[in-house]
């Protein structure tokens, strides 16, 4: 089975290791020597990391063409949180689809059926992406089917509830998680947010998709673990609360003069001013 490949690069473990000679050259007062010595050993670092991981992600790439049963326990509970949080949080009836790799085994695609008919669960398998429209007509018939089923829907929280309240909910119900830390500076934003009469909004947290957990590495979330808020920031315009959480970047946000303010429509009614 396919799983997406990811670049990892840890800032905080090249410096580390550069570090304790940085701090010699600056005991010498030899700061031009620090300074150079830092900047040749990050690119050395970053060279050495870069190629490395490039070549470890060409043999796994490779390695996921494989059938592997192992791999497929391992990785299935995070599926099976997935299915869960909508059948059980959100009151909702459930299909999982599956786009079918040309090197998936009907072993795999039995393995996962069996698991998830234990669920109460159907599987598709979408081949849209070789067959167009006919790939996925399994899928539709079975989405049909569902909603001619009863179902409840739910919220994970409610809305009237405080910002931390909230987090935590999606946190504990929906990642699994033990607890919620939170910085300091994270915890004035709340305070803020609610004093400006923002608190009734939902929040979205921006996490990293590779865990339930906010660290990326921590694949398979075998021992407990808390959501680590580093920063909120209200998006008062688009009425929800972001929450930053982890490492996680988010996209970067529009310019000082977003280009929509040179679009316009000319006398004739063309638009103008996109390019």
């Amino acid at each position: 089975m396919s799983t997406p490949l990811k670049f990892e690069f840890d800032f905080d473990e090249v410096f580390e290791g550069i570090k304790q000679g940085v701090i010699r050259e600056l005991e010498e007062m030899n700061f031009d020597a620090a300074k150079d010595n830092a900047i040749n050993q990050i690119k050395s670092e970053i060279k050495s990391k870069i190629e490395l991981t490039y070549s470890d992600e060409r043999e796994l790439k490779d390695e996921i063409k494989n059938e592997n049963i192992e791999a497929l326990e391992r990785g299935i509970h995070n599926l099976m949180k997935h299915v869960e949080n909508l059948q059980n949080i959100y009151g909702l009836n459930v299909v999982v689809a599956i786009n079918k790799y040309t090197h998936d085994t009907q072993k795999e695609i039995d393995f996962l059926r069996e698991k998830l008919q234990e669920k109460n669960v159907e599987l598709s398998l979408v081949e849209s992406w070789e067959k167009g429209g006919e790939g996925a007509i399994d899928l539709a018939e079975k989405i049909m089917n569902l909603t001619e089923k009863p179902s409840k829907f739910n919220y994970a929280y409610e809305l009237e509830k405080y910002i931390k309240s909230k987090i935590k909910d999606v946190a504990c119900k929906i990642y699994g998680a033990t607890d919620v830390e939170y910085t300091d500076e994270a915890l004035e934003k709340i305070k803020q947010i609610e004093e400006l009469g923002y608190g009734n909004l939902p929040v979205c947290i921006a996490k990293t998709q590779y865990s339930l957990s906010d660290d990326q590495k921590n694949l398979e979330c075998l021992e407990p673990f808390n959501i680590h808020v580093q920063d909120v920031i209200l998006k008062a315009g688009a009425e929800f609360i972001v929450v930053i959480t982890g490492k996680i970047m988010t996209m970067p946000g529009l310019p000082r003069v977003p280009s929509a303010e040179n679009i316009d429509l000319d006398e004739n009614g063309n638009i103008i001013g996109i390019f």
